[in-house]
C-alpha cells in the first residue's frame, strides 16, 4: 500500500501557540518512605502526542475534510506528515487521536483546524553512541546547526559522493 501523505499547503504552524508535544512514556515511578523514590525504564522506544495546528482558506479547509473523512477515514488510517519533534521539520507517519479535530473560523474565509497525532519521534533513529557523540561535540562548544551540517555533509559523502568510486 503507498503512503498517504497530508495533501500539499497544509502544514502544521509551529509557532509556539500552535504546536506542542507531550512528555515521553515508559517510566515507572515506585514512592519509598523515607527515601528517595524508584525509578524504572518500563519500555524505550514510545509515541509522543503532538498538538497540531493547521491555518487553513477556505480551499484548505475544503480540501483537509476531504482528506480527513474521506481518505484516512476519520483518522483510522495511519498518514505522513510534517512535524518537529526535535530534530526539524521532518515526515512522520502518525493517526490522529479520535474526537480531538476541531475547526474554528477565524474570519468569514480564514480557519484554524486543530487536532492531536501520535507519532513516534525521529530522535529514536539515533543510536545511543550517535546521541552521546552529538552531545559530546555540543558540551565541546559546537553549535547545534554546526553539528547538524556536519552530518549533513558527511551524510552527502557517504551515500553520494563515494559512489562514484563503484
Amino acid at each position: 500500500m503507498t503512503a498517504i501523505n497530508l495533501p500539499r499547503d497544509l502544514y502544521p504552524v509551529t509557532s509556539p501557540s500552535g504546536y506542542s508535544y507531550g512528555s515521553a512514556g515508559g517510566v515507572n515511578r515506585t514512592e519509598v518512605e523515607g527515601g528517595f523514590n524508584r525509578y524504572a525504564l518500563d519500555f524505550d522506544r514510545c509515541t509522543r502526542v503532538f498538538n497540531v495546528a493547521l491555518a487553513c482558506t477556505a480551499g484548505h479547509l475544503r480540501v483537509w475534510e476531504l482528506f480527513y473523512l474521506r481518505i484516512i477515514k476519520k483518522g483510522a488510517l495511519s498518514f505522513e506528515m510534517p512535524l518537529d519533534s526535535g530534530t526539524g521539520l521532518e515526515q512522520h507517519v502518525v493517526n490522529i487521536i479520535p474526537n480531538s479535530v476541531n475547526t474554528a473560523a477565524t474570519d468569514g474565509n480564514n480557519f484554524v483546524v486543530t487536532f492531536q497525532v501520535e507519532a513516534e519521534p525521529k530522535i529514536y533513529d539515533f543510536t545511543e553512541e550517535g546521541a552521546a557523540a552529538i552531545i559530546a561535540i555540543w558540551n565541546a562548544g559546537a553549535d547545534i546547526a554546526d553539528i547538524t551540517e556536519l552530518f549533513d555533509r558527511l551524510a552527502e559523502f557517504t551515500l553520494e559522493d563515494t559512489l562514484v568510486l563503484v
